[in-house]
């Protein structure tokens, strides 16, 4: 950690009563995200703390970044924490509603002081002019009007059916937290026995790791670091705050404008699909770029409020790309659809390495749909290849995507046979290939099925000359050696292991034949493959089947592999 990072930096633990009870208050940015938790995170908390443990240990609620006011000493801005601070503001301001709904009973005047007492310390003192309550926590501009009014003052709202997103999360929170207050405390009455739970449950017992910082440079070093041991936020909600605040230092209007730039980005890429969207394009201009150092990158890449606006604006070129990278039947493949089926391709093998020559080389060539479509073929196949039959080290195949499409954003590569000659080497030669694909192991079951059925409705298409789809066509996969053990085949358990899953073993077949043919013996299976429509079971020709006819099929169909999945170099 920097120098300057560890002079400002202060850290201990706090516990809830401590960073609500000492007097300071806390304001929630605004650049930063509404309130977004949900009942999955109420539900989470609520369970900490009335766990049957909730009086005997305390319970670590994480980290909560700080960053101290220049201007007052009593202000520090909420970097990381808001969810769990708003929360649990919302848990004890539900308990002490419970209470307060109470009828007049013999200790009345008891519960009156206990409710003034925690109020006063714990959720928001009374102004002496106003005598109106304002909360220690001071959410964003957006949710902060509905905090003070409905949550900490009690003004209940006439509808919620207009209430934005945070608000309408609020107020949901708070309805849950009532109905839990009323269950656990209800039938009770007892004011004593209430407020002793938030005291020993809640005040005394949820523990913060409170990390102050001094500035904004060194918040995002602690930001950094924290996510890198997967603590802190996620690259999304850290390159959100690093953006807005570097327009923030702008003024309003660049803060409101690179939120408009930065909600248009999540139009088109969910929050969960942005860090994957910012890691790839990193590697579109950088070498090596790891997940991890992703944040970095981008702080270096933005050291001014102009930069961070053009980074956005080069990111949201990207994003259009991004997002239909990810589901291919995204509208943007409408006008390129040749490509289409490449892109299925890729998204059934699961691959993401090559997203960054992606990123780069489709603005190339999006006025050239046939190059495009050429692009993507080389990059499906180019990835079944390497991944699904040479199965090369994961590292290897992205540093060969990253060097070229560090080529293509400079300039140096602008054809599809310059990428295809720099992705020469995870290509592979065809004699490893077919080596490779003889052995190819795959089980017809389980989460390789259909990359099973897409290895067979090409070779099928090869044979027949017409397009196979394997996801559309009703093929069904018949093992010819039966998977499990049949009384009239005499194979050796551990070869029947062995062979029954290579890619030699099986072909399409009609779905009534595959129930015709079942555990037959060999002779009357090759009989009904013969009533096929399709070719690859008319070919099945052998005396016998094991391991060697196994051994000689895959022979066979790795030639043609070799040929379907192959590359022209110049």
């Amino acid at each position: 950690m920097l120098p300057y990072v560890r002079d400002s930096l202060q850290t201990d633990a706090a516990t809830l009563a401590e960073l609500l009870g000492n007097g300071k208050r806390y304001e929630v940015p605004e650049f930063q995200r509404s309130y977004s938790w949900t009942r999955d995170e109420w539900e989470d908390l609520w369970r900490d703390v009335t766990s049957e443990a909730a009086d005997a240990a305390d319970h670590y609620m994480g980290a909560i970044v700080l960053q101290r006011s220049e201007s007052d000493e009593d202000l520090y801005s909420v970097i990381d924490g808001q969810q769990r601070l708003a929360t649990l503001t919302v848990v004890i301001a539900a308990l002490l509603e419970e209470l307060e709904s109470w009828p007049s009973v013999e200790d009345a005047e008891a519960n009156r002081q206990r409710l003034e007492i925690i109020r006063e310390r714990l959720l928001a003192p009374r102004d002496a002019a106003s005598l109106s309550r304002s909360s220690r926590l001071q959410l964003s501009r957006a949710d902060d009007d509905f905090f003070q009014s409905a949550i900490i003052n009690g003004v209940k709202p006439a509808s919620t059916g207009r209430l934005k997103d945070g608000s309408k999360a609020l107020w949901e929170a708070y309805q849950y937290f009532r109905e839990q207050a009323s269950a656990r405390f209800g039938s009770t009455q007892s004011g004593e026995e209430i407020a002793r739970f938030i005291e020993s449950s809640i005040a005394r017992r949820l523990v913060f790791i409170r990390i102050s910082v001094d500035d904004e440079a060194a918040a995002y070093t602690v930001f950094e670091t924290l996510n890198a041991r997967g603590v802190a936020l996620g690259t999304a909600d850290l390159l959100k705050n690093l953006v807005l605040a570097k327009a923030a230092s702008g003024g309003p209007a660049d803060l409101k404008e690179m939120t408009r730039r930065w909600d248009g980005i999540v139009d088109y890429v969910s929050m969960d699909d942005i860090a994957g969207l910012v890691h790839h394009h990193a590697n579109t201009s950088a070498r090596d770029v790891g997940k991890r150092q992703v944040f970095k990158h981008v702080r270096d890449r933005i050291p001014t409020k102009a930069a961070a606006f053009d980074y956005i604006t080069d990111l949201s070129r990207a994003a259009d790309w991004y997002a239909a990278l990810i589901d291919p039947q995204d509208d943007l493949w409408g006008e390129f659809p040749g490509a289409r089926k490449w892109v299925r391709v890729v998204r059934l093998l699961r691959a993401e390495q090559y997203r960054p020559l992606a990123l780069a080389a489709c603005p190339l060539f999006k006025d050239e749909p046939e190059k495009l479509t050429q692009l993507f073929k080389l990059i499906a196949t180019v990835t079944f290849r390497a991944t699904s039959v040479l199965k090369l080290n994961s590292g290897e195949i992205y540093r060969a995507w990253n060097r070229a499409a560090i080529r293509v954003a400079s300039g140096e590569l602008n054809s599809v046979a310059g990428i295809s000659d720099a992705t020469r080497a995870i290509h592979g030669e065809d004699d490893q290939f077919r080596a490779a694909f003889e052995n190819l192991d795959i089980p017809a079951a389980g989460p390789r099925k259909k990359l099973l059925r897409y290895i067979l409705s090409e070779l099928e298409s090869d044979a027949v000359g017409r397009a196979i789809d394997w996801e559309a066509d009703a093929f069904t996969i018949e093992h010819i050696m039966p998977a499990s053990p049949a009384t009239n085949w005499e194979v050796d358990e551990g070869e029947r292991e062995t062979y029954s899953t290579r890619v030699g073993n099986y072909i399409p077949l009609e779905a009534n034949l595959n129930r015709d043919a079942d555990q037959r013996s060999f002779d009357e299976k090759v009989a009904i493959y013969r009533r096929s429509s399709y070719s690859l079971p008319q070919k099945v020709e052998a005396h016998e089947w094991g391991p060697e006819a196994i051994r000689q099929h895959s022979a066979e169909m790795s030639k043609r592999a070799a040929h379907i999945w192959r590359i022209d170099f110049a």
